[in-house]
């Protein structure tokens, strides 16, 4: 791509206002070519699922009703056996958020598989410092043997990726099309550790977003998303270590 591509946005997007204004210190150096040559606007951590095992204490709260979590309903009751014992409990860790955590316990089954029992789902790039700060102090004392088992690597382009290609056999590539359109492009095998996923951010903000998300949008033209996201404890580790695999 050549600094003057044809697919970069010419209106009031952040590029073109950062172009328009050199005099803006909002920008490193780095971040100035890479965003004028590629169409580069940011990175985001943009899901992340830690798992644990958690102590008594915390066992016996979920049992009792002391520690709760939500659905759309309010709060969720925990789903036991016959004889009284702990199956499962899942839900939201605040009620009625759209910032939020997902929490799932399920003790019976994880001893079954040799797995850690609890999972933590959230957003990283959408916590707040109140409510990473809840979670922190409520579950972290109770929590043992942690271990990260997904985490997505979110690069959003000013460009028209759908003409992306990937050196990857066509058998983990992956075309969604909307009418014609193609919108999302997954590549990876079904059940493999590392998939890339590349897909018009612009229009499914506009599809899916509220009110505040579309006018933060509106202000590009063009939006892709290059996701990497990463399976497995010890296929996460390996990648850490070798942080030029994702380029």
């Amino acid at each position: 791509m050549t600094e003057n591509s044809e697919n970069r946005a010419t209106s009031n997007s952040p590029i073109t206002i950062h172009e328009v204004s050199p005099n803006e210190q909002s920008y490193s150096k780095f971040q100035e070519r890479v965003s004028f040559k590629y169409g580069f606007v940011g990175l985001k951590l943009d899901k992340l699922s830690l798992t644990a095992r958690i102590d008594e204490e915390l066992h016996n709260q979920i049992l009792t009703g002391e520690f709760e979590l939500y659905d759309v309903f309010g709060i969720k009751e925990p789903n036991l056996t016959p004889n009284g014992e702990l199956a499962s409990y899942k839900g939201q860790f605040f009620y009625n958020e759209k910032e939020n955590w997902y929490v799932e316990y399920t003790p019976i089954s994880s001893i079954k598989m040799n797995k850690r029992p609890l999972k933590i789902e959230f957003t990283p790039s959408k916590v707040s410092k109140e409510h990473f700060l809840t979670v922190f102090n409520l579950l972290l004392p109770h929590l043992s043997d942690i271990a990260c088992s997904t985490f997505h690597l979110a690069y959003d382009f000013e460009r028209d990726l759908s003409t992306l290609k990937v050196n990857w056999p066509k058998a983990m590539y992956r075309p969604i099309y909307k009418g014609i359109k193609l919108e999302t492009m997954d590549f990876g095998a079904p059940k493999g550790n590392y998939h890339i996923t590349n897909y018009n951010k612009l229009k499914e903000r506009a599809d899916q977003g509220d009110s505040a998300e579309i006018e933060i949008y509106q202000q590009y033209e063009n939006l892709w998303r290059i996701e990497y996201k990463f399976y497995n404890e010890g296929n996460i580790k390996k990648r850490v270590k070798k942080t030029d695999c994702l380029f």
